[in-house]
């Protein structure tokens, strides 16, 4: 039989292969801490930090409204930014690390504009892209954040959309935006963990740390 240590390597090793895999939970950019003073409409010069993340925008005006307190009609029930007519948004993990995106709330500038389509592309760690655009139906004069989930936006790099050019074509505001910076990998199958188990005891009996009995 193996001796007690092998055993004792043997979980240890189990342990570190299970804890590689196991994702952090996911979590929402909510907006709560950018307008303490709860100011109906509050100008944000770019960029953004919030909750380990960084929103940018570049345009003729670059910088975002943020609209965070029932006083106006532009409030969608939660804290919620407007990127600047025409600017383009960029959402990065502050400190570089892949994500992945996985929901957004939209919602119409004021209740009554034209209803936007927002197209989003993201770029993934191995420099692919993936592309999405969502259109807001909620009937016209809800105040209110749409949600939307993406697919296959996972393992990114960077996240781009654009807000539109003229007021006539249907400006957006956003929120409620969940991310997942967790582990992507991959547990691997009994079989092949089963292959990793023997492979490590032969190396193990073959350097002399065990005896066979």
């Amino acid at each position: 039989m193996l001796k007690c240590a092998l055993q004792i390597t043997m979980v240890g090793m189990l342990a570190g292969v299970t804890a590689s895999n196991i994702s952090a939970a996911p979590i929402t950019l909510d907006f709560t801490g950018l307008n303490p003073g709860n100011e109906p409409v509050l100008y944000l010069s770019q960029p953004v930090t919030t909750q380990g993340f960084t929103l940018t925008s570049t345009g003729a005006t670059p910088g975002f409204n943020t609209y965070g307190s029932n006083l106006t009609n532009f409030f969608a029930g939660t804290p919620a930014l407007s990127p600047l007519i025409g600017d383009l948004v960029r959402l990065q993990a502050t400190d570089g690390t892949p994500f992945s995106l996985l929901s957004i709330g939209l919602g119409r500038n004021f209740a009554f504009d034209p209803a936007p389509t927002v197209a989003f592309t993201a770029t993934r760690a191995d420099g692919s892209t993936v592309n999405q655009s969502l259109l807001v139906t909620l009937s016209v004069g809800t105040s209110a954040l749409q949600p939307f989930t993406f697919s296959g936006f996972s393992n990114v790099v960077s996240v781009t959309w654009n807000q539109a050019s003229t007021a006539e074509a249907g400006l957006h505001q956003f929120g409620s935006v969940t991310v997942d910076t967790g582990s992507t990998a991959v547990v691997p199958e009994p079989s092949s963990l089963l292959l990793f188990v023997i492979g490590a005891v032969g190396l193990i009996v073959r350097h002399g740390i065990v005896n066979l009995s």
